[in-house]
């Protein structure tokens, strides 16, 4: 037991054994090599199977899982602990050329364990100290995930924002010069036509008293030439 809770300690461990890095790398890049946390003293990681999939694609639309680069890297990932169970995985690895078939695999390689002493029971009990370290890894990720989110899409989102409402400060204030320009615009309009009135006005104004001033210059004019007339008589 106490060797169970170091390894469970061992997978809790610090952020350095998580496989999720900064999402400024490439995807590929996203997941980096972890360092196998062993149960057993000089002992090494092996290649291990990497579970199959049908490769239909996840939900969201995007990624089959045959073409998902963290697959691999989280599978080896949760299996760094150094334990039975992965000695089976890679012992079922090897024997891949020479049985296909997954059930016959697992039974050969079963059966070179059993030999040791290992146990269903023990493989299963290893079993749920792996599903551990998978949640470990899934807070890990979600955790540098929300880090992430926050820096790269939460304050680009808050600048957006804050752009917007120039933007919108920005048009409202183009719609009030608008308004202003056709209501300026239509006093032009009116003074326009308010000079030209007036402008008549004063034409045909000048225009009677040419007329008058012409007659009453004649009128005049004749009442001398009638008195010319009178006097010479």
């Amino acid at each position: 037991m106490s060797e169970e809770k170091n390894n469970k300690s061992q997978a809790m461990g610090s952020k350095s054994g998580s496989i999720f890095g900064r999402f400024s790398d490439s995807l590929r890049e996203a997941i980096f090599e972890v360092e196998p946390k062993s149960t057993t003293a000089n002992e090494s990681p092996a290649a291990t199977e990497t579970p199959q999939s049908s490769g239909t694609t996840e939900a969201n639309g995007v990624t089959s899982i045959a073409d998902n680069p963290m697959v691999e890297r989280l599978h080896q990932a949760v299996l760094a602990r150094a334990t039975v169970f992965r000695q089976l995985i890679s012992n079922m690895t090897a024997l891949e050329k020479v049985l296909p078939d997954e059930a016959a695999r697992l039974q050969a390689a079963f059966a070179v364990l059993k030999q040791n002493g290992a146990s269903v029971a023990n493989l299963q009990q290893e079993i749920e100290l792996h599903m551990r370290d998978l949640e470990t890894q899934e807070l890990r990720f979600r955790e540098e995930a929300a880090s992430e989110r926050k820096q790269r899409i939460d304050e680009r989102q808050k600048v957006v924002a804050e752009k917007q409402a120039i933007v919108e400060k920005a048009q409202a204030e183009i719609e009030r010069q608008q308004q202003l320009i056709l209501t300026e615009q239509a006093k032009m309009a009116d003074l326009s036509q308010e000079l030209k009135d007036q402008t008549a006005e004063l034409d045909r104004t000048a225009e009677l008293f040419s007329a008058a001033f012409n007659h009453e210059k004649e009128w005049l004019l004749r009442q001398k030439l009638n008195l010319n007339v009178l006097g010479a008589l």
